[in-house]
């Protein structure tokens, strides 16, 4: 949704904050950790866990800031549409504390599965080194879950890596579905310049890494790309450092 057709109604759909109460809720939270376009930091917000996402830029015109709220509003109705998405709680667009607030999500997610092993042993063992019916089905939840994002949406996720894929596990360790979180935010990262950071080139599609338009195939590539990792235990793509491994994307290596 582009901010020229951005409605009143549209805008109800998401919980406005002041830049007072965004403060505070930043001063009482957890140290910060960097994000692709926002320093994350976990606390409460109406007697739930949150993650707030404090923007790396705050400079922004009148204009820009009425994208950033088009953008979240759109994501959270679009999140009303399927249990496999995790959409935005509340944003502040009052610099200099333009944040949005996001659910925090306490499932195992796909980059927990890549990089921490000893969490993945002693909290979900099934996925330490899934069976192929565990592979299966999180191959068919996580499919499920980007079909749905991009009915709901119309759009690629825009920025789909392992931190964004969370696992829902069953009593017995049995995935049931994924939950996707960040999505339809391009235009808050595209006004966040050049202090955006990239998604993981091990998983970014060619067209992500090249700066082109991203559309919904983006995400199909990305999937075959998470699929890989879990079947076979590491990325599809390695490098020596990020501008190796994004090289090998773009050529197909």
């Amino acid at each position: 949704l582009s901010h020229e057709l951005v409605t009143t109604s549209t805008l109800a759909a998401v919980a406005f904050l002041s830049g007072a109460a965004t403060e505070k809720l930043i001063r009482g939270a957890s140290r910060p950790v960097r994000g692709s376009y926002a320093n994350l930091r976990r606390t409460r917000w109406q007697t739930q866990s949150v993650v707030v996402k404090h923007l790396v830029a705050q400079s922004f015109s009148n204009q820009e800031l009425l994208a950033i709220a088009a953008d979240v509003a759109s994501a959270t109705i679009a999140g009303w549409a399927s249990k496999g998405l995790s959409p935005p709680l509340a944003l502040c667009i009052e610099p200099p504390n333009v944040a949005i607030i996001f659910p925090r999500l306490r499932y195992c997610t796909l980059r927990t599965m890549a990089v921490h092993p000893d969490v993945v042993r002693a909290r979900y063992p099934s996925l330490l080194v899934p069976s192929l019916d565990i592979v299966c089905a999180l191959g068919t939840a996580l499919i499920d879950a980007i079909e749905a994002l991009h009915m709901a949406t119309g759009a690629a996720h825009g920025a789909l890596t392992p931190s964004n894929v969370s696992i829902v596990l069953s009593s017995s360790g049995f995935p049931t579905r994924v939950i996707l979180s960040d999505f339809g935010l391009a235009a808050i990262r595209r006004l966040v310049g050049p202090k955006c950071i990239l998604p993981s080139a091990s998983y970014a599609s060619p067209e992500v890494l090249s700066g082109k338009a991203i559309a919904k195939q983006a995400d199909t590539f990305t999937f075959g790309s998470m699929l890989y990792q879990i079947a076979c235990g590491q990325p599809a793509f390695t490098g020596n450092n990020e501008t190796v491994t994004a090289a090998r994307v773009i050529a197909g290596d």
